[in-house]
């Protein structure tokens, strides 16, 4: 792998550069509201990396054009679930009915009690 950079001539900082964004694509793919924009920026990457097979180091773009088709896919098939979440905002839990609610005192009972009052 550093034979392949400096063959490039961009020097060694490219090649640190290309892996914390492979990483960073790779953790933001796992995310649903950063699926898209990561598989993208994955996608972005491998057009780079197969114009450099074809153009600089004369080798198979085979590997890289599969890795394109890849992650075009998985930004294409989670595109609905990014805009599911970013439309949806902040999750919010809904009250059950008869389930007691979860503002509870210390006690562990309910600051607002339902039951009658004893009071004469």
């Amino acid at each position: 792998m550093v034979e392949m950079f400096a063959d490039v001539g961009a020097g060694q900082w490219l090649r640190i550069l290309v892996g914390v964004c492979e990483v960073t694509g790779a953790v933001g793919v796992l995310v649903p509201r950063l699926a898209v924009a990561a598989a993208s920026g994955l996608a972005l990457l491998m057009v780079g990396a197969t114009v450099t097979d074809l153009a600089v180091l004369q080798a198979s773009p085979v590997p890289s054009a599969a890795l394109l088709v890849l992650a075009v896919l998985v930004a294409w098939g989670r595109r609905t679930t990014t805009q599911r979440s970013w439309l949806s905002g902040p999750r919010t839990v809904q009250q059950k009915p008869g389930v007691p609610s979860q503002a509870t005192s210390a006690g562990g009972t309910s600051s607002r009690s339902t039951l009658p009052s004893m009071r004469p």
